[in-house]
Parts: C-alpha cells; structure tokens; sequence
C-alpha cells in the first residue's frame, strides 16, 4: 500500500475512532459523583485541590474531574484527555518510545492496552465513559505510567534528559491512588536489589531518585487530611479481619483477576513463548514484561486493604498486564511483519464491536436521564413543587461493560442533598425521586 494513502488512512481512522469516543463521552448521563459537579462554576483548581485533599478525596485525579465535570462537552474532552495520557504512558512503557508514529505497528501496539483492558475488565465501560472513574483511575493510573516511562527512558534507554522529571513525576504519581503506588514501590525495591546482586549493566541508582519522590507523593496522599473524612471508621477495617478471612479474600481477589484475565495472559504466555522459539528476546523486554506481570500481581494483592472491592480497583492490574503483552507485540510486529495486517483488523473489529455495545447502552441511560429533565422541566412551568421524578427502569445488571448507577431508588426528601444536586443540574427549586 502507498504509504502516504496508509498514513492518511490511519490518520482518518483514529480521528473516527476518537469522534465516536467523543459522542458517547457527551451521551453518557449525569450520575451518582458527577452530580456534585455538573452545573457548578470552575474557580482555582488549585484551590480545589487544597479544599478536597483537606476535606475530601486527595487523589490528584479529582483535579481532572473538577475541570471536566461542569458541562456535558467538557466531561466528554476530560474522559478523552485522561485515556489519551494513559494510552500514550502505556504506549511508551511497553516500547520506550516516547510517542506512536503513523505505522500500523505503533498504531496497533498503541491501542492494545485499552482494547485488552476494555473486552477483559467488567465495568469497563463506566472507567472510560464515567469521568468520576476515569479522572481516579485511568487518568491517575496514566500519571504512575508516565513516571514509569521516564525511569525506562532514564535507566533501560539511557536518556538523560529525562532524568529532570523523575522527582516531580514522582511526587504526583505519589498521589495518584493508595494501592498502585505501594506494588510499584515493591517492584522498583525488587528490581533494584536484583540489580546489585546479578550486576547489571544498567545504572539502577536512579531508583533512588525515583524512589524517594514516589514514596513521598504516597506519603502525602495516604496521611492526606481528607482520607479521614472519606473513611472515619473503616480505613483500615479491611486489614482488622480475622487472619484466615483476609487469607480467603486474597484468594478470591487472585481468582477475580485470572477468571477476567485469562485471555490476557495467555496471551502474553503465547505471545513470549513464540518471540523465545524466534530468539527474539532481548534482555529490555524481559525487564518490561517482568515487571508489569509483578506490578500486576502486587496491585490484586494490595486491593485487600481497600473497604470496598469493585472492578475499578482492577484497573490498574488489567492495564499493567496488557502493557507487558503490548511490549512483546511490538517486538513481534517489527520482526514478523505478516502478522501487522491480520493485528490491525483484529483491533479494528474490536473496537468497533465496543462501542457499538456502548452506544446500545450509553444511549438507552441517556434517554432516561433526557425523559427525567423534561418531566422535571414541564412540572416546573406548571407550577409544581417540588417536582416528581421517576427512579430508573432501565435493568443494569444486564448493561455488559456498563453499569449507570443513579436515580434508582426513591428518595422523597427534597431536603437530601442529592435531590438537591438534581435541582439544580435541571435548572427548577426542588425535586423528590417517586414512582
């Protein structure tokens, strides 16, 4: 194929692919968190930050949301810009290249994380489309990854100039969410002992940079004021459970992980084995893949400590596993380039597959969410108060991938500050949730 016609085909494809992500970002309804922010006027977000990490949650994700979470276009760029970081930190974790060119292999080893993530993971769909979800672990877990890409340019590509970034990278990777930082402090420590003791050629002593900025960013979220307000009684319940109750819980989390994962890392399995057979494996790749597959176990284990267990808290190991398979299938496209074709088409059917799955749901909740507005709307104009919405009808338990979790349940009290929130997002006094 010319290649100017595959680099303008590519570049027409992406840009139809990140219409339609736009489409449904804007589609998706107002629900449960997004409530607190839809309708409100933005100030400082500094200002915000220093308010929620005082009072509220000090993830530095919420910086995202409160930017992205006053109008329905601005959710849509906020859910964009936060899988954009994460896809092109992934892209350069699994390749150590700092971003895609316009060849069908990069485009492909750049979407792989997200295709694997978004067909393996349940509830995948809410951590793209939900900016609450997406902000706090997509966007978050993208930030981890970019300080993760500065120490693979710095340490296993010897690019010095990123060296500067290593100290502020870590401090907001720091604070990005409670039980990623901690595996990947473990794997960094793991990584730097065997370093020193199989001698390797690469200078590790960079870790310690890296290290110390990402403890001290962690430091800052875990003792952060408002995990007090979050969790007044049951931050560390998790953790005071009988010794063989915690135990059954890890196994369940494992569980959890390989029944969703399989495919994953079979995958990665086959894939690794295939480029051994081929002699295609370099010592680099080997750490990559290594490190993400133990990153990906540290963060299940971690998820034992949280109060509540939901797919969310996967994100970041399902992202961590489809980085190390995207890192092999960048070395096995660039060396058997009769599999690019056949990899390329897959992705496609696969993504399209997903948002036509996402469009059926997203816009089936929306039109809930629009019948709710008129109704509240068209009791306003007559007078009534306060006005009377119905709770939802629509069956999640079978939405897939998407789970829209609001305006369920009855709630008679105007007073509540969720009905409060629902006044003002649709513009009337007050409203109550009644059949």
């Amino acid at each position: 194929m010319n290649i100017t016609v595959l680099k303008y085909t590519t570049i027409a494809g992406l840009s139809f692919f990140t219409a339609i992500f736009l489409y449904l970002s804007y589609l998706y309804p107002i629900t449960a968190d997004l409530w607190y922010f839809i309708g409100s006027e933005n100030n400082s977000p500094i200002d915000f930050y220093m308010h929620t990490y005082q009072y509220g949650n000090p993830r530095i994700g919420e910086v995202l949301l409160y930017l992205g979470g006053n109008t329905h276009t601005n959710i849509a760029i906020a859910n964009l810009a936060g899988l954009i970081v994460f896809s092109c930190a992934a892209f350069c974790c699994a390749t150590g290249r700092l971003y895609p060119t316009l060849s069908l292999q990069d485009i492909i080893v750049f979407l792989v994380p997200a295709i694997a993530i978004g067909w393996s993971l349940p509830e995948s769909g809410t951590l793209f489309f939900y900016l609450p979800f997406n902000a706090n672990y997509v966007f978050s877990f993208g930030l981890l990854l970019l300080f993760i890409a500065t120490l693979r340019l710095s340490i296993l590509n010897e690019k010095n100039y990123a060296l500067p970034l290593l100290l502020p990278l870590g401090l907001i990777a720091g604070l990005s969410n409670e039980h990623t930082v901690p595996a990947l402090i473990t794997v960094m420590l793991l990584l730097m002992i065997t370093s020193k003791i199989k001698k390797w050629k690469y200078n590790c002593n960079y870790y310690l940079i890296g290290l110390l900025s990402l403890t001290i960013g962690y430091c800052f979220l875990f003792f952060a004021p408002g995990q007090s307000v979050r969790y007044p009684v049951k931050k560390f319940s998790a953790l005071s459970q009988p010794i063989m109750d915690i135990y059954f819980k890890i196994i369940d989390l494992y569980l959890q992980l390989f029944t969703n994962a399989w495919i994953i890392i079979l995958l990665i399995l086959v894939s690794f084995i295939f480029l051994l057979r081929k002699n295609h494996v370099t010592f680099s790749l080997k750490i990559v893949v290594l490190s993400f597959c133990l990153l990906s176990i540290g963060i299940t284990g971690t998820i034992v400590a949280s109060p509540e267990v939901g797919p969310r808290l996967y994100f970041s190991a399902f992202a961590s596993l489809s980085i190390a398979l995207a890192a092999i299938l960048d070395k096995i496209l660039y060396k058997e380039t009769y599999l690019t074709l056949f990899a390329f088409f897959a992705c496609t059917i696969l993504i399209s597959l997903y948002f036509w799955v996402g469009y059926y749901w997203i816009s089936a909740a929306n039109n809930e969410y629009l019948e709710r507005v008129n109704i509240a709307l068209t009791q306003d104009a007559e007078g009534i108060t306060p006005v009377i919405i119905p709770p939802s009808s629509l069956d999640y338990t079978k939405a897939g991938f998407f789970i829209f979790s609001d305006v369920a349940f009855e709630n008679t009290d105007p007073t509540s500050v969720r009905n409060q929130q629902y006044a003002r997002a649709f513009g009337v006094k007050s409203v109550i949730v009644r059949k």
